[in-house]
């Protein structure tokens, strides 16, 4: 038996020790090499880096007020909006319905809009469920996923940014001192909605999806600039969720064992092998797709200077092909958890 209180790995050294021993989940490097000659000419030609997240009409601007507490909310809410039906949760603002994740900040920016002050930390850590419920009202009869969930952990937002922040999401970002993996460990340490982890071959392993995708749409946010500058923020990893596997599965850089599509058929636990391999496999392949499309940039001499590489990038980069081409990405299997992890 492990104990709690044993060290456990970090999300990079996760990866690498879960892909070593899966059973069920295998990595094809033939095909890394292949993706990497696909992808490098998009992420070049399309300018591709993480400012695209202020492309989105309903994500904050750098310069919008109170920036980073919205960038974080969304992140502490961003979980579980996959639905079995085809009809499924969405938000209606400005005339324009939302699904998945945008449906969440769809909702977030009608609050805000709407004059309620959901940015507001001692708002949120007394906000009723009845108050959470009208913020995600559905425009169809698909209520939003996990709304207990979603109370407790807006109060959570609320009553630890008060406690312990003054307030404000800013004064954690300034803590880190412009370090990308001592923000994401303030996060996990003071946020406990945040704490991602599992045992896997006896070992403690940690994925922090949600603690990693904060910092990384603060860095987006601002640019890179400002409250969004790290000096590391390439050493964080690929956000483990569910729709990155389903794309390298696309790609065919994830390889599934016929036990595990099989199960896959049905909703699996979290925490359980299957979903702990998956979410392993997945940190190891990005991270060696970033090589693998370092080195091939590399041998391009200059042509690819101006293209930054790195599993933030990567990541944004297959998350948006798999929006962008969710007829034929969707047709392959993805593992349904119900979590509030991701």
């Amino acid at each position: 038996m492990i104990s709690e209180c044993e060290k456990a790995l970090d999300p990079r050294t996760s990866g690498k020790f879960i892909a070593l021993h899966a059973e069920y989940v295998d990595i094809d490097s033939d095909a890394i090499t292949e993706c990497a000659r696909k992808i490098l000419p998009q992420l070049k030609s399309q300018a591709f880096d993480v400012s695209i997240y202020s492309n989105h009409e309903c994500h904050p601007q750098p310069h919008s007020p109170d920036a980073a507490q919205w960038v974080f909310l969304i992140d502490c809410l961003n979980f579980s909006f996959w639905t079995d039906s085809e009809e499924k949760f969405q938000i209606l603002y400005n005339g324009k319905n939302y699904t998945g994740y945008f449906a969440l900040c769809a909702a977030i920016i009608k609050a805000i809009s709407g004059n309620i002050p959901i940015l507001n930390a001692a708002f949120c850590a007394t906000i009723s469920e009845q108050h959470v419920e009208a913020i995600f009202e559905s425009s169809t009869s698909v209520k939003v996923p996990l709304l207990k969930k979603r109370v407790e952990v807006i109060r959570e937002f609320g009553k630890v940014l008060l406690e312990k922040f003054d307030g404000k999401f800013e004064n954690a970002i300034r803590q880190s001192g412009k370090n990308a993996v001592k923000l994401v460990e303030i996060i996990e340490k003071n946020f406990p909605c945040f704490s991602d982890s599992a045992i896997f071959q006896e070992t403690r392993v940690k994925f922090l999806k949600r603690a990693q995708i904060a910092v990384a749409d603060i860095h987006a946010c601002f640019h890179g600039k400002g409250l969004g500058e790290f000096d590391n923020i390439q050493e964080l990893t690929t956000f483990a969720d569910y729709r990155i596997p389903q794309c390298l599965v696309y790609f065919g850089i994830l390889k599934y064992k016929p036990k595990l599509l099989d199960v896959l058929k049905q909703e699996i636990d979290n925490g359980s092998v299957y979903e702990v391999e998956i979410r392993g496999c997945t940190i190891r392949a990005v991270d060696n797709l970033v090589d693998a499309l370092k080195k091939l940039a590399a041998e391009q001499k200059h042509m690819y200077d101006d293209v930054t590489l790195n599993a933030i990038v990567v990541d944004f980069f297959l998350w948006e092909f798999a929006r962008e081409h969710k007829d034929v990405v969707s047709k392959y299997p993805f593992h349904k958890v119900r979590s509030h992890l991701y």
